[in-house]
């Protein structure tokens, strides 16, 4: 009996052709996104310090945070202060925070914000919240 290695070596060929086009071709794609994106709370000089961070994974047109909210918990009651917001344009980083001075030892605070940013027309937005910190 005589074996046709010519016909085992084309479907061979054709195998590893296949195997090779479904492989890819080694370029990575990625969506933009919003990463390694922070809000906290600590003990700042002169008061509580509210500290916040955002990264994009492109250049962004514009980057940054906004409503941002500092809750202080008095008895069983949270009330909210507006903390001002800010962005930069053409980066793919903001950092920013400030310090709230009217902050009494012992009492609870937590914050809120919204880490956006615009890419290609798009607005990308990611929320945060922090745990419950008290200052001391």
């Amino acid at each position: 009996m005589c074996l046709d290695t010519s016909y085992y070596l084309k479907k061979y060929i054709s195998l590893l052709l296949i195997v090779c086009m479904l492989g890819g071709t080694g370029i990575v794609t990625y969506a933009a996104s919003l990463y390694a994106c922070s809000l906290e709370l600590g003990i700042g000089s002169n008061g509580l310090a509210v500290t916040y961070t955002t990264r994009f994974s492109a250049t962004a047109s514009e980057i940054g945070v906004k409503d941002v909210v500092l809750y202080e918990k008095i008895g069983n009651t949270w009330y909210a202060y507006d903390i001002p917001q800010g962005s930069r344009t053409n980066t793919s980083a903001y950092n920013g925070g400030g310090t709230y001075t009217n902050a009494v030892r012992g009492r609870t605070y937590k914050a809120t914000c919204t880490h956006y940013a615009v890419y290609d027309g798009v607005t990308y937005t990611l929320e945060s919240e922090t745990r419950e910190f008290v200052y001391n």
